[in-house]
């Protein structure tokens, strides 16, 4: 909400309550309530209970006015946005102090945080240009003042104090130092180098950074959808964090008889909560990314259970970024476990995701069979956790505290005693960990699990030792256990809350009553402002939870699946993947178009372009396409101002804000496709669009009619002009719809001139009706798309469309005409039409091999004709429509111009039949006398002379000055290294007349294959049995099998 109207409402409110009589002044520490009813104890002001009639002491809060006033500056995050650090040691907001909880206030020393991460020293210490480098799997916000690393994820940089994700082309020494740096921070010392790699990410997130070569760093606006995602070397078990604290601090209490931990100096120990208990219920311990190990009688595997754990945790009641709170998703408890003896008391909790690792979450290491009989008596190890500091005090600690013990001799085999007087773990350590150092290591590991029941011995009582349940003794169950299939495990517990959660914050499971009770639990004060009868303004309630953090990549960030209905997981590589794996089915079960790209081809998710026909790939994309005054560029695949919109610059890398400003209309209407593009018209009345806004085009009339007619031709894509009819006509706005899609290429002269005639829209507006010639002029560059495959240019040319054999793809051809397409023998060798259905599939998307797109069109084949001394083949089919997408080539049947240089793309397929293309030039200089046409390669010496190549075949199209054409034919050669002319190239000057001859032959349609009787035939040919028909799982491109209209 605009600050400007919440100060507004809040004077509003003010000058109401004087107007209505005022308290007098509040007396020293004591502050008004808002109504001026009363006036409370300050320190009552955003504790959490409300103490003003109206609310207002905890109405305006932020979380670090709830937080207690020591958290304040002691160098531990205590909120989202670590806002509680901030303004620190004499420093602004706007700074941060190079020295953390010091009282010696000669070294304090404040810098901008606009100077952090700048290359120089500002602090003496350095502390400005320290962690200026991490990993995370979301977004990060540029302004983020906190953001918590892991040890895999999309590569981060801050750049004088801003985050920017690493775009993939900076220099690539660049990008390893800093996936190094970023791997430090999180692991400590490497032992081996990071994984890096270029993924897909959406589109429109905002600005990257890259470094060249001469080593400037640059920010630059888009990085064509690809981003560096790094994965950590493993983090060693047990080892501890590589600058896991910033300051020790010491006090009298103890745990019980311990001190306070450093921060983050266990990255170990969860704290588990559970619904019946509002504070931490017991410890436990992480021993790897899934897997708690604690104590059995801190759990239970009813299925009514809910239980959460909490990682990376300091103390409660606060909102660290730094926690990770996950659900439990099993709890199996040893077999043999005793209640009334406590013998067996080790229990394991598997997580429903996995922890990410960094420097505030790792796993302690199991002790090992090999290691013998660990621990030594007398050995010094530590227990930590939140119990109670004091024997007689019933409250747990907020803050994590630890204690060092001497292991006792007095203990069987399976447990662990310590003693020292006054000095144990205590009632709310349950299920923590006794650790110990690994022989000849630095790094520690689970010795045992602190088991002793609230009503056993008293804590550190002169006669009573800790006892602890000794893990090795259990390593054994504790290995088969993890190894076992998750169905083994019994029920699951509750995957949601029965209770209440605060929305947004992974809070705690609190019973229902915690909402409306007038104490919040929420730092937002959602439990208690929302539902509630306050009688409170909406406008004065922040119910937002500002950071939420957005998905980067595409809508699912983790990387395997749960299966529906069985204890089961598998890699989200295989969901949608038309293979069931899941016993259940379920991971093929309503899948989405965008659901199959995720795994076949992630970078036509929110890339701009739709490619979906059902729009999925376009929907939910974090940028900014749906704000107003906005235009998304979809082959550049960037957003720019609407204003800047066909206003005669270019302001898209690939000039899409300047190309479909004009069309032909019915004088009324401007047809949009489902893209927003204008639909292709050969005739109709020449329009434009200004300011976003279509209107008929008015002329001069002295302007020359032919020169006209032929320059909007021109600029629509077609040749020259064929007819022209100038009439005047009202300067009308035109309305704009969605047009079906089988919408005709042509309008009817005589019924535009009668619409116009019939609604009296006459006026002084010069206009011109004009038909073009059907050839294709629009230039290889408007055909280009950005950002797709990486260093290749993605081309849809409109001519060329795709062959289909038994609903799988097969080859690619290139369209004659509407009813015409041509290929190569090799893709054609092994069809027979009696018993393999062959479809065309026209109209592509760029993930056409593995979705339907919007723009199909699919035609069943019901004629091959070889053509064999050209090795190319010629296959027929019922009518195409001719639109934006499919522009046959050929339509024509006229022979081109071919005196004159141009540019070309040759396609071709190997002997596997894999597709590629290559951009040729028109050799006429260099060509022979005896040849029409001749060719370059575009890259001369593309391949190294031991580079090995393949033989090609395929068909080669060209472009001149009179539009696209036609060229070439060619069989077995290698068209992509060191071609110098076309002399084996077969022209289209030889095979002109047998393409004609054969299109201009009436042919007989003979029978071709057909599904059987009882089944389901999709169309791209695929053969669907009934029984798989509305099942749930769609097998036909455009999931007819799964339409209701089929399933009965």
């Amino acid at each position: 909400m605009n600050i400007l109207v919440v100060l507004v409402l809040i004077l509003l409110v003010f000058s109401e309550y004087k107007s209505s009589g005022e308290t007098e002044e509040c007396p020293p520490n004591k502050l008004k309530c808002y109504d001026n009813s009363t006036c409370i104890e300050s320190a009552y002001w955003c504790d959490k209970w409300f103490d003003c009639p109206d609310s207002s002491d905890e109405l305006y809060c932020t979380c670090k006015d709830r937080i207690s006033v020591q958290y304040h500056c002691d160098g531990v995050h205590d909120c989202p946005n670590g806002e509680d650090e901030i303004g620190c040691f004499g420093c602004d907001q706007d700074s941060f102090s190079c020295f953390e909880g010091t009282d010696d206030l000669s070294k304090q020393q404040c810098v901008s945080l606009s100077q952090r991460c700048d290359g120089i020293w500002n602090c003496e210490n350095g502390r400005d240009e320290k962690d200026c480098h991490l990993l995370r799997e979301s977004y990060v916000n540029n302004a983020d003042i906190v953001s918590v690393g892991y040890s895999s994820g999309y590569l981060f940089k801050n750049w004088y104090g801003k985050w920017y994700p690493v775009c993939s082309s900076s220099w690539i020494k660049a990008v390893n130092m800093w996936a190094h740096s970023a791997c430090s921070s999180e692991v400590g010392r490497l032992t081996s180098q990071p994984t890096i790699k270029m993924v897909p990410v959406r589109r429109g997130l905002g600005l990257f950074i890259s470094q060249t070569k001469t080593g400037k760093i640059q920010i630059q606006q888009d990085c064509g959808g690809q981003a560096v995602f790094v994965k950590c070397p493993v983090i060693p078990c047990g080892s501890t964090a590589p600058e896991a604290s910033t300051s020790e601090i010491l006090v009298a209490s103890r745990i019980f008889g311990g001190k306070k931990s450093k921060p983050h100096a266990w990255p170990y120990i969860v704290a588990i909560h559970s619904y019946y208990r509002l504070f931490i219920n017991c410890s436990g311990t992480i021993i790897d990314e899934k897997w708690i190990l604690t104590a059995a009688h801190c759990v239970d595997s009813h299925p009514k259970n809910y239980y959460r754990i909490y990682a990376g945790l300091i103390r409660h009641h606060t909102w660290s970024p730094m926690t990770q709170t996950r659900r439990v998703e099993f709890v199996i408890r040893h077999p043999n476990f005793n209640p009334l003896t406590g013998a067996n008391d080790i229990a394991l909790m598997k997580l429903d995701e996995p922890l990410k690792f960094n420097r505030y979450v790792r796993n302690l290491c199991l002790p090992l069979p090999t290691w013998g009989t660990i621990p030594a008596v007398h050995e010094i190890c530590t227990v930590i956790g939140w119990g109670i500091s004091i024997q007689n005090g019933e409250r747990e600690e907020e803050e994590l505290r630890e204690v060092e013990l001497p292991i006792f001799d007095k203990c069987n085999d399976s447990t662990i005693c310590t003693y020292e007087r006054e000095k144990d773990a205590c009632k709310g350590d349950s299920g923590g960990p006794l650790m110990c150092q690994i022989p000849n290591s630095n790094r520690l590991y689970i010795a045992g699990i602190v088991n002793r029941e609230e009503n056993n011995n008293p804590c550190g009582h002169f006669d009573a030792a800790g006892v602890y349940a000794r893990v090795s003794f259990h390593y054994p169950w504790i290995k088969k256990t993890m190894n076992l299939d998750s169905r083994s495990f019994g029920f699951k517990l509750l995957e949601h809350c029965p209770g209440y959660e605060c929305y947004g914050e992974d809070s705690i499971c609190y019973n229902s009553d915690a909402q409306c009770n007038n104490y919040i639990n929420c730092w937002t004060g959602i439990d208690e402002f929302e539902n509630c009868s306050r009688n409170l303004p909406d406008e004065l309630v922040n119910r937002d939870n500002k950071y939420s953090m957005i998905k980067w990549n595409s809508e699912e960030n983790v990387d395997h699946f749960i299966c529906t209905d069985v204890t089961q997981t598998i890699p989200r590589s295989l969901r949608c993947d038309k293979k069931i794996d899941c016993e259940d089915g379920s991971d093929e079960l309503n899948c989405r178009c965008t659901d199959i790209l995720y795994i076949k081809h992630p970078l036509s998710i929110c890339n701009g372009r739709i490619d979906c026909a059902d729009k999925t790939d376009e929907l939910n994309c974090h940028d900014r396409r749906n704000e107003n005054n906005t235009y998304l560029c979809t082959r550049s695949a960037v957003i720019i101002p609407a204003e800047k919109r066909c206003n005669g610059i270019r302001d898209c890398q690939l000039s899409d804000d300047e190309i479909d400003c004009y069309a032909l209309t019915n004088g009324s209407h401007i047809e949009l496709d489902i893209e927003g593009s204008t639909v292709l018209k050969i005739n109709g009345i020449v329009s434009v669009n200004r300011n976003n806004t279509w209107t008929i085009k008015c002329f001069r009339n002295t302007i020359k009619l032919a020169d006209e007619a032929n320059k909007y031709c021109n600029i629509l894509g077609f040749g020259n002009y064929k007819s022209i009819s100038p009439l005047y006509i009202d300067a009308r706005i035109l309305k704009g719809y969605t047009s079906s899609k089988n919408s005709s290429i042509t309008f009817n002269h005589y019924e535009v001139i009668k619409s116009i005639l019939q609604s009296r829209h006459f006026g002084d507006c010069f206009a011109l009706f004009i038909e073009c010639q059907m050839s294709f002029k629009n230039p290889l560059s408007e055909y280009l798309y950005e950002s797709n495959w990486t260093n290749e240019e993605t081309y849809l040319l409109p001519w060329e469309a795709t062959i289909f054999v038994d609903g799988k793809y097969h080859c690619p051809v290139l369209l004659l005409d509407t009813t015409w397409a041509l290929t190569s023998t090799r893709c054609t060798k092994d069809i027979n039409l009696k018993n393999n259905i062959t479809a065309v599939v026209a109209g592509l998307s760029i993930p056409y091999q593995h979705v339907n797109g919007p723009h199909e069109e699919i035609r069943i084949v019901d004629h091959i004709e070889n053509v064999g001394q050209l090795h190319t083949t010629l296959l027929h089919f019922n009518k195409l429509p001719i639109t934006r997408y499919i522009k046959p080539i050929f339509v024509n049947h006229a022979k081109p111009y071919l005196s004159e240089r141009g540019y070309c793309q040759a396609t071709g397929v190997n002997q596997k039949l894999e597709k590629k293309s290559t951009i040729l030039f028109v050799d006429i200089v260099g060509c022979p006398k005896n040849r029409l046409i001749c060719f370059k390669n575009s890259i001369e010496n593309w391949c190294s002379d031991n580079d090995s190549t393949e033989n090609w075949s395929g068909f080669v199209s060209c472009y001149n000055s009179k539009g696209w054409y036609v060229a070439a034919v060619f069989h077995e050669k290698d068209i992509f290294c060191k071609i110098t002319d076309s002399n084996t190239f077969i022209g289209i000057d030889i095979a002109f007349h047998f393409f004609s001859d054969i299109m201009n032959k009436i042919h007989i349609k003979l029978p071709s294959a057909q599904c059987d009787v009882n089944d389901m035939q999709c169309a791209e040919g695929k053969c669907i049995p009934r029984k798989d028909v509305c099942n749930g799982i769609q097998d036909c491109r455009d999931g007819s099998d799964e339409n209701k209209d089929n399933c009965f």
